[in-house]
């Protein structure tokens, strides 16, 4: 051991041994330990205190390496910053919780909880993938709202709009398209009626290839001007009837370019 005022060095190709009840180090400058492996194994807790900033650096970091422990982190603030993936596992649950509002994204969009509840998901593109279902439950309302054109597409099955509790409403404010393409059918069925146009008039235009009405009971064609069959177009009319049941309260006429032909 050599020492003067100033320095003490001591100097040993062998071990040093220090049994001590207390081991108090006190350095007015810096205190510099250098090994090839240091280890840190109090039979208790071991304390880090600084009036300034801690730093640990190391080519790799590893906490609780032997064992799963618990971690408690209490900061005013925690921040990750990281040049390459940030990977958060739980065997259990994960529960990130901000008491005024939590935020998640990129650099570009963002996921915000705004401290009362409501969940706010600003994306360029969502993309649901689900191997079961998803379910998607509103109290009040539920609104898809977009700028462009929206496309529901399936291609494994069908798509299925159940309003169990009431009604379905169907608003469009330029109009409302319905459209099966590939040979498909627009079936519509209502065990309690069918009603078109029966908030106000409105004109209903069906053009069909072929258009056909079966009605197990009566069928009314009513309107407060006049009725026409044919207008655009000299079309052939076949009415094949047990009883044929004309009431007119004016005139009747037939009126025909070649022949009228009427047999009992």
């Amino acid at each position: 051991i050599l020492g003067n005022a100033s320095e003490v060095d001591i100097t040993t190709t062998g071990t040093v041994d220090i049994n001590s009840a207390a081991f108090d180090v006190d350095a007015s400058a810096g205190l510099t330990m250098t090994s090839t492996t240091m280890a840190f194994d109090p039979s208790s807790t071991f304390d880090l205190d600084a009036a300034g900033a801690i730093t640990i650096d190391g080519a790799s970091i590893t906490l609780g390496g032997d064992s799963d422990t618990a971690f408690d982190i209490d900061t005013s603030t925690l921040d990750i910053d990281s040049s390459g993936a940030v990977t958060i596992d739980g065997a259990t649950s994960l529960s990130v919780i901000g008491s005024g509002s939590a935020t998640f994204g990129d650099d570009t969009e963002h996921l915000v909880y705004d401290g009362s509840g409501n969940l706010d998901i600003d994306s360029v593109v969502l993309d649901i993938d689900a191997s079961g279902a998803v379910t998607i439950d509103g109290t009040s309302t539920f609104s898809v709202d977009v700028d462009g054109a929206t496309n529901i597409n399936t291609s494994v099955g069908n798509i299925t709009v159940d309003s169990e509790a009431g009604s379905l409403v169907l608003d469009g404010h330029t109009g409302v398209d319905i459209d099966a393409s590939d040979s498909g059918k627009v079936a519509i069925d209502g065990a309690g009626g069918i009603d078109i146009g029966v908030n106000a008039d409105v004109a209903i235009d069906v053009d069909a290839n072929t258009f056909d009405l079966d009605a197990a009971g009566a069928l009314t064609i009513d309107s407060a001007t006049s009725i026409a069959i044919g207008a655009n177009a000299d079309k052939p009319i076949d009415i094949d009837s047990t009883t044929l049941d004309i009431d007119a309260s004016d005139a009747i006429t037939i009126d025909s370019t070649s022949t009228i032909l009427i047999c009992g």
